[in-house]
């Protein structure tokens, strides 16, 4: 947790902060990153951040823990639950793609997390992504059933892990080079056009898992 000074600094310098370290440990990786470097691109001096966190992994778990609060906030605040599981779906992934386009930096963070060497970090950081996600779909996989919208027969464990796992694959693809190169091969397009086809694809993408879970009978009848 950062010291109580960080808290009582204004927002502006905050924010700095926020950007400057996430774009440093983005782009480095915690064991690389430099907190000489984050300092002088927040435009502050290197003793006014240890005024402001105990060491380098109090600043790298303060920022993590924004970006992932920042994100929840962005997708929950578009979630109507008077929509139907589908249209819901879309809306969360047109908004997720949309901050990750103009928030980079947080979304390699969480990718960051998966790789050698953080695990420590994982055992900090993944559960205040994970748990609140988890059951946001499990319980919407739940009312859709309730609804007679989603076949009562499905895994809601395992279809909610699936649609997750959809959705974080297409979100890192926007920043892993990586994944990028690996979705331009799929899709057949230009590492320009990424964010524009990963876009054009979600109604698809939607539709799939339309026909997988949507309950025929309850639609016919």
């Amino acid at each position: 947790m950062p010291r109580e000074t960080f808290n009582v600094i204004s927002d502006d310098k905050r924010q700095r902060i926020y950007i400057s370290a996430a774009k440093i440990f983005a782009r480095d990786g915690f064991a690389k990153a430099n907190t000489s470097e984050i300092a002088k691109d927040a435009n502050i001096s290197k003793g006014s951040l240890y005024d402001y966190f105990e060491n380098k992994e109090d600043l790298y778990l303060t920022v993590s823990t924004h970006a992932i609060s920042e994100s929840r906030k962005n997708i929950d605040s578009i979630i109507d639950h008077s929509m139907n599981f589908f249209d819901q779906l879309k809306s969360i992934f047109l908004q997720g793609l949309k901050f990750v386009i103009e928030n980079r930096e947080y979304a390699q963070l969480y990718a960051n997390i998966s790789t050698s060497g953080m695990e420590d970090f994982a055992k900090k950081l993944t559960l205040k992504v994970e748990k609140h996600t988890a059951d946001y779909y499990k319980n919407a996989l739940k009312k859709g059933i309730s609804d007679g919208i989603i076949r009562p027969d499905i895994d809601i464990k395992m279809v909610a892990f699936i649609i997750n796992s959809l959705y974080v694959i297409l979100m890192i693809s926007v920043v892993s080079e990586h994944y990028r190169i690996r979705l331009g091969e799929y899709f057949e397009v230009e590492d320009a056009e990424i964010e524009k086809e990963i876009e054009s694809k979600i109604d698809a993408l939607v539709g799939i898992i339309r026909m997988s879970l949507e309950n025929r009978k309850e639609t016919k009848s």
